[in-house]
């Protein structure tokens, strides 16, 4: 889930016995701040906050919004970094990719100051801290949109647990989403949403960077599936538990709204509500066709990646799911046959490697005990690879005389 950040407004009336010049110069008598945090590897907005000219703290990015007041030693410290604010660059950037951006804005009756700063630039590689007075502004901020939804948030206390009801299955069998919530306080506790939809989850899958899918699309794409509906809420008396289930058949949307469902393979899965700060989970989960005896996925080889290599090796794991011993046969020695797509256009156009299938007869069998793993591998030189990107698709087929068995990833595999 992605943190709240905010936008901060104060007056330093508050931080002075009186608001007369016997007490300081007029312009630090009062002032307000507004105090943004954007950015980061998922970008957006994180922090929104606002103290007023009697410093009540109000936390904009939280919903609901969450009030308070500064204390004594939050007073003492803005006091003491805004006194030196009309002295601080406009603009500092560090350069550093996916960084958190600082906005802040600083009136009083000179006018506005308004201070663009990101965190590579208070915080550089060498270790030192170039402008303490700007750092110590985004310190002290920080801790107090922090401290707000700590001891404000009305969701405070709640645990939640969240889990599937298995690791595998079959494309035929629906996943049974589970989100238990209690309130083990003595205070009554809640989660309001912005809108019906109460949790989410998202899927990736193994070997496919290319694919993901998160529920509800419309808490995600808001722009492409527009919400109407009404707040919710979950109110948790003291003691009380609450489970929220959700029924997947495996069906999928891509932002488009073009419908699909999963297909075999390995998926990471991320579930979590769309409220609150409760932590996430990450599971792992396999969906297999059930007709077959054996399950499987591509590993990749992570050596032979490099460019420093001069030779990749394609296994595939198969694994016997059941709860009997599967014998497998082969029509020689050979396991496996690679067929090899660069990636450069999607959907692949151009085929750089392609095993060579022995046609010898000397039948060979192999039998995996019940839940037993064994890894397949075929060694290819890179030379012996037509031109290629950076990334390409690969089909991995069993060569089991029994059923047609073979699974696809996107490896990312470099030249010398």
């Amino acid at each position: 889930m992605k943190r709240l950040l905010g936008f901060t407004a104060f007056s330093l009336c508050v931080l002075l016995p009186s608001c007369d010049d016997a007490h300081g110069p007029p312009d630090l008598l009062s002032g307000s701040v507004e105090y943004t945090v954007s950015g980061g590897f998922r970008g957006g907005v994180h922090t929104k906050m606002t103290v007023d000219p009697a410093g009540h703290v109000t936390l904009h990015s939280s919903y609901p919004e969450l009030e308070d007041d500064l204390t004594t030693g939050e007073q003492a410290e803005l006091e003491r970094y805004f006194a030196d604010i009309w002295s601080q660059p406009d603009t500092l950037r560090g350069g550093c990719m996916d960084d958190f951006n600082y906005e802040i804005r600083w009136t009083d009756s000179r006018g506005k100051k308004i201070v663009l700063v990101d965190g590579c630039a208070l915080n550089p590689p060498n270790g030192v801290k170039p402008w303490p007075t700007l750092t110590g502004i985004v310190q002290v901020l920080g801790n107090l949109a922090a401290r707000i939804l700590e001891q404000k948030a009305p969701w405070r206390g709640i645990e939640g647990t969240f889990g599937i009801d298995k690791l595998n299955y079959g494309l035929d069998e629906p996943i049974r989403f589970s989100y238990r919530l209690k309130n083990p306080t003595s205070q009554e506790r809640s989660l309001p949403f912005h809108h019906a939809d109460q949790f989410w989850f998202s899927v990736d899958k193994e070997n496919f960077p290319g694919f993901h899918y998160s529920y509800p699309m419309r808490a995600f794409y808001p722009w492409a599936f527009p919400d109407s509906s009404s707040p919710s809420s979950i109110v948790l008396v003291p003691g009380q538990e609450e489970e929220l289930v959700y029924v997947w058949d495996h069906s999928v949307l891509d932002v488009s709204g073009k419908p699909d469902t999963l297909d075999v393979g390995s998926y990471h899965l991320r579930m979590g509500l769309l409220t609150g700060d409760l932590n996430t989970q990450e599971i792992h989960f396999d969906l297999y066709d059930r007709r077959l005896p054996i399950k499987g996925d591509i590993i990749p080889d992570l050596t032979g990646s490099d460019g420093t290599s001069a030779t990749y090796v394609f296994q595939l794991m198969v694994t016997n799911w059941t709860q009997s011993s599967v014998t497998l046969h082969f029509r020689n020695s050979q396991r496996i046959a690679v067929e090899l797509w660069d990636l450069d256009f999607d959907p692949p156009k151009t085929i750089i490697y392609q095993t060579m299938i022995s046609q010898t007869s000397d039948s060979q069998n192999l039998t995996l005990a019940p839940q037993e793993k064994v890894v397949f591998t075929e060694a290819v030189q890179k030379a012996n690879m037509g031109p290629w990107y950076i990334w390409t698709l690969a089909k991995v087929r069993l060569l089991s005389t029994d059923f047609d068995f073979s699974r696809e990833g996107q490896l990312q595999i470099f030249h010398r």
